[in-house]
Protein backbone atom coordinates (compact mmCIF):
# COMPACT_ATOMS: atom_id res chain seq x y z
CA UNK A 1 0.00 0.00 0.00
CA UNK A 2 1.08 3.52 -0.77
CA UNK A 3 0.52 6.52 1.50
CA UNK A 4 -2.33 8.78 0.47
CA UNK A 5 -2.11 12.26 -1.08
CA UNK A 6 -4.92 14.83 -1.03
CA UNK A 7 -4.69 15.27 -4.80
CA UNK A 8 -5.65 11.59 -5.27
CA UNK A 9 -9.12 11.88 -3.71
CA UNK A 10 -12.11 11.34 -6.00
CA UNK A 11 -15.85 11.23 -5.29
CA UNK A 12 -15.95 7.52 -6.26
CA UNK A 13 -13.34 6.32 -3.76
CA UNK A 14 -14.21 3.64 -1.23
CA UNK A 15 -13.05 4.17 2.37
CA UNK A 16 -12.79 1.37 4.92
CA UNK A 17 -12.41 2.29 8.61
CA UNK A 18 -11.54 -0.78 10.72
CA UNK A 19 -12.73 -1.20 14.33
CA UNK A 20 -12.40 -3.67 17.17
CA UNK A 21 -16.19 -3.71 17.54
CA UNK A 22 -19.50 -2.04 16.81
CA UNK A 23 -22.52 -1.12 18.92
CA UNK A 24 -25.83 -0.21 17.30
CA UNK A 25 -28.86 1.40 18.90
CA UNK A 26 -31.81 2.59 16.82
CA UNK A 27 -30.33 5.00 14.23
CA UNK A 28 -26.83 5.16 15.75
CA UNK A 29 -23.79 3.01 14.90
CA UNK A 30 -20.67 3.31 17.04
CA UNK A 31 -17.42 1.88 15.70
CA UNK A 32 -15.43 1.13 18.85
CA UNK A 33 -11.61 1.25 19.12
CA UNK A 34 -10.84 2.42 15.60
CA UNK A 35 -7.61 1.47 13.90
CA UNK A 36 -5.31 4.50 13.50
CA UNK A 37 -5.47 4.26 9.68
CA UNK A 38 -8.34 4.05 7.20
CA UNK A 39 -7.98 2.14 3.92
CA UNK A 40 -8.84 3.94 0.67
CA UNK A 41 -9.57 2.13 -2.59
CA UNK A 42 -9.51 4.09 -5.84
CA UNK A 43 -11.66 2.79 -8.69
CA UNK A 44 -10.39 5.33 -11.24
CA UNK A 45 -8.11 4.52 -14.15
CA UNK A 46 -5.05 4.24 -11.88
CA UNK A 47 -6.71 1.84 -9.46
CA UNK A 48 -4.96 1.42 -6.19
CA UNK A 49 -5.14 0.88 -2.46
CA UNK A 50 -3.74 3.54 -0.15
CA UNK A 51 -4.25 4.59 3.46
CA UNK A 52 -4.59 7.73 5.52
CA UNK A 53 -4.89 8.46 9.19
CA UNK A 54 -8.42 8.09 10.52
CA UNK A 55 -8.32 11.77 11.56
CA UNK A 56 -7.43 12.83 7.99
CA UNK A 57 -10.19 10.56 6.68
CA UNK A 58 -12.77 12.19 8.94
CA UNK A 59 -11.64 15.71 7.96
CA UNK A 60 -11.92 14.81 4.28
CA UNK A 61 -15.24 13.03 4.71
CA UNK A 62 -16.81 16.04 6.39
CA UNK A 63 -15.68 18.38 3.60
CA UNK A 64 -16.38 16.07 0.63
CA UNK A 65 -19.44 14.00 1.64
CA UNK A 66 -21.92 16.27 3.38
CA UNK A 67 -25.01 14.15 2.72
CA UNK A 68 -25.70 10.51 3.38
CA UNK A 69 -23.85 7.82 1.47
CA UNK A 70 -24.10 4.08 0.92
CA UNK A 71 -22.11 1.82 3.21
CA UNK A 72 -21.82 -1.82 4.25
CA UNK A 73 -21.02 -3.01 7.76
CA UNK A 74 -18.93 -6.17 7.47
CA UNK A 75 -18.38 -8.41 10.49
CA UNK A 76 -15.26 -10.50 10.96
CA UNK A 77 -17.23 -13.34 12.56
CA UNK A 78 -20.48 -13.98 10.80
CA UNK A 79 -22.91 -16.01 12.90
CA UNK A 80 -26.60 -16.79 12.42
CA UNK A 81 -27.35 -14.31 15.24
CA UNK A 82 -25.18 -11.52 13.80
CA UNK A 83 -25.96 -12.20 10.15
CA UNK A 84 -23.89 -11.19 7.14
CA UNK A 85 -23.02 -7.81 5.63
CA UNK A 86 -25.51 -5.06 6.44
CA UNK A 87 -26.21 -2.41 3.77
CA UNK A 88 -26.69 1.08 5.25
CA UNK A 89 -27.04 4.76 4.54
CA UNK A 90 -24.63 6.69 6.80
CA UNK A 91 -24.30 10.37 7.65
CA UNK A 92 -22.99 12.76 10.31
CA UNK A 93 -19.79 11.03 11.48
CA UNK A 94 -18.36 12.25 14.77
CA UNK A 95 -15.58 11.15 17.08
CA UNK A 96 -16.73 9.63 20.37
CA UNK A 97 -13.94 8.47 22.71
CA UNK A 98 -11.70 6.10 20.73
CA UNK A 99 -14.39 5.45 18.15
CA UNK A 100 -16.54 6.95 15.45
CA UNK A 101 -20.32 7.44 15.68
CA UNK A 102 -22.53 7.51 12.58
CA UNK A 103 -26.22 8.23 12.15
CA UNK A 104 -27.47 5.30 10.05
CA UNK A 105 -30.45 3.81 8.28
CA UNK A 106 -30.31 0.06 7.59
CA UNK A 107 -31.45 -0.56 4.01
CA UNK A 108 -31.52 -4.35 4.06
CA UNK A 109 -30.73 -6.57 7.02
CA UNK A 110 -31.04 -5.53 10.62
CA UNK A 111 -28.00 -4.17 12.44
CA UNK A 112 -26.70 -6.45 15.20
CA UNK A 113 -26.82 -4.77 18.62
CA UNK A 114 -23.09 -5.42 19.06
CA UNK A 115 -20.28 -7.18 17.25
CA UNK A 116 -16.61 -7.97 17.42
CA UNK A 117 -14.09 -6.81 14.82
CA UNK A 118 -15.68 -5.14 11.83
CA UNK A 119 -15.20 -2.84 8.87
CA UNK A 120 -17.46 -0.13 7.52
CA UNK A 121 -17.13 -0.04 3.73
CA UNK A 122 -18.10 3.49 2.68
CA UNK A 123 -19.22 4.14 -0.88
CA UNK A 124 -18.82 0.51 -2.06
CA UNK A 125 -18.86 0.02 -5.84
CA UNK A 126 -21.89 -2.28 -5.47
CA UNK A 127 -24.23 -3.50 -2.74
CA UNK A 128 -23.23 -6.72 -0.97
CA UNK A 129 -24.85 -10.01 -1.86
CA UNK A 130 -26.71 -11.35 1.13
Amino acid sequence: MRPWRASQLTRDDTFVPVARGAIAEEAILDLVDLAPSTIRVSWTQDRGVTYLSTGEFLDLWCTQHRSSTRATLGLLRVTPAAGGPVPLQVREPRIVGSGLRWTVTATGSRLPHSSGSCVLVLNPPQDPTL
